[in-house]
Formats: C-alpha cells, structure tokens, sequence
C-alpha cells in the first residue's frame, strides 16, 4: 500500500511539475524580458509582477509538496525516476500550443521513457533505508553539492552560449537532487517527531535554502534559452544525484542479485536514452530563444517552448 501511495503521488508531482515548467519558460521568455542573470534576480524579487511566472512558481512549489508525500511512503530510488517523467505531461500541451500532432520520434521516445522506467521498478522495486539520515552524512553531502554547484555556476560566467547553458542546467540539476532528498529526511522527521521538533531542527531551513537556490538557478537556465541542451542533462542528472544521495545517506538499495541489478541498470539507461530523445525531439520543433533563427512572435496566450528542471 505504501509503494503504490508513493508511486502514484509521484506521478502527481511529475504531471503538476511539467505543466508548471511550460508556464515559467513562457513568462522567464516575454518578448522584451532581461535574458541575463539580472533579469532572473529581478523576476524573483517581484519587479516583474508577472502573473503567469507566479502562476507557474506556485504550481511547482505545489509539485514539491506532493513529492513529499511520496517521499514519506517511498525511497528516493523509487519516487525519483517516476517523477522524472514530466516531460511526458508537458509534452501535449506544448504540442497543442505549436499546434501540431505529436510525431512518431515524440511518441518511440514517451515509450522508451515509459518502459524504461517500468522495467527499472518492476524487476525489483528500491528497498527503503532509514526514514532519516545522520547529521554527520548531511553535513558532507549538503557540502559537496554545493561546492559542485557552485562551481559550475562561477565556471559558467566566463564561456560560450552552450557550455554555460550547459553547467547553469548541471548546476540546477544537483541542487534539485538535493532539495528531493532534504524533502524526504523532512517528512521523516515530521512523521518521528511531529512539526514543533522538526521545525526547531535544521532541516526546514536547509530545505528553504536549496529549494531558493534551485529556483533562481532553474531561472536561469531558462532563460539561456538552448532547452535542447539543458533539458537532457536536467532530466537525467536530478534523479541520478537524488537517487545516489538515496543510496548514501538514507542507505537505500537496488537490486539484491547481479541479473536483477544489471536489468535494472538496462531500463534505468532505456529511460535516460528515451527521456534526452524526447528532450531533442520537442526541442527541435520550436526556437530557443536569443540562439535560434527569429521566428515570428507567437500569440500572448500560448508558451513559445517548455523547460523542465525535474
């Protein structure tokens, strides 16, 4: 009862998290925004007051409150690779939006997504480790992430279009992986010790911080604008940092045998063939923003393109 909890709040989130991401790309790509780091801080800060921004912000901070709930009933091996797969809701509304049919390249990559990820869970389904982890773990983990990402994010300053696209979205990536799993030793807490402990822990307030961090570095990747080069390398590398986070500090396992592993393995590398596939196919059917070829300006009620940073 708890897994299929688990897996079907995750899917929640993946489904409210995709659709959010096609909001936030549209407002953060508004004919006459600032595409550069200033325009993302002062997006953040309210001086753009823009609705549809807001609108999509909420939907995800909504979407991370749901992935809670899996996270309570299931290991960040399970919740993670499922809630990879927003992709997979944002991609018809963003077909709708271009208005067009789905193409048969769009439809093999859903699929290879889509069994991969079952063949992953279902040879053998993560075992859970412990509800929460040591301080003494937190401590190097939470350091290393951030030493990681903040180095690709100082390296990114100074390098062409694609390369910084490129460390903003690894950059993004890992401190996602971290908020999935600063989420999950959150809930454990609030289910061991209640709300008045929890909040007088360093946990929500670690949470706060990364969740923040994630945003604006999110923001500013959405606005670099080459989403054929982000959204591979975000989609695979948050689930595969959260799930190695899993493995470390909450002790959470694969696959017991080598044949169960290995096959494992195989789907988990299906999922990330079809999910960069799927990336590249929708990416390739609109334009990227500052690097693209103009293009006329679409309609003010429909998003140019969709970005999704889980």
């Amino acid at each position: 009862m708890a897994t299929t909890i688990a897996v079907i709040a995750a899917i929640a989130a993946a489904a409210m998290f995709g659709i959010s991401s096609v909001l936030m790309f549209r407002a953060a790509n508004a004919p006459g925004e600032d595409r550069g780091a200033g325009g993302a801080w002062r997006s953040l800060l309210g001086v753009r007051r823009s609705r549809l921004w807001l609108a999509g912000a909420g939907l995800q901070a909504t979407s991370f409150a749901v992935q809670a709930v899996a996270l309570a009933f299931g290991p960040l091996a399970l919740v993670q690779p499922v809630a990879a797969t927003d992709l997979l809701f944002a991609l018809p509304l963003l077909a709708r939006t271009q208005a067009r049919r789905l193409r048969r390249r769009e439809w093999t990559a859903a699929l290879l997504v889509a069994a991969g990820v079952g063949v992953f869970l279902g040879v053998s389904p993560p075992r859970a480790g412990t509800p929460t982890a040591d301080p003494q773990e937190w401590s190097f983990t939470v350091l290393a992430v951030a030493a990681f990402s903040t180095t690709a994010l100082l390296a990114s300053r100074r390098t062409s279009r694609v390369v910084r696209t490129t460390l903003l979205a690894i950059s993004g990536a890992a401190c996602f992986g971290l908020v999935d799993a600063l989420s999950k030793n959150f809930v454990g807490h609030l289910r061991h010790i209640g709300l008045g402990a929890t909040l007088t822990s360093w946990d929500p307030y670690a949470l706060a911080v990364a969740g923040a961090a994630g945003l604006v570095l999110s923001q500013l990747t959405f606005q670099s604008g080459a989403l054929q080069i982000s959204l591979p390398v975000i989609d695979t590398l948050e689930p595969t940092s959260a799930v190695l986070i899993g493995t470390v500090v909450f002790h959470e396992a694969l696959a017991a045998s080598a044949g169960r592993l290995s096959a494992q393995l195989a789907g988990a590398l299906v999922a990330v063939v079809g999910i960069v596939a799927l990336d590249r196919a929708s990416g390739s059917s609109a334009r990227f923003g500052p690097s693209a070829r103009p293009a006329p300006t679409p309609p003010a009620s429909a998003p140019s393109d969709v970005m999704t940073t889980r």
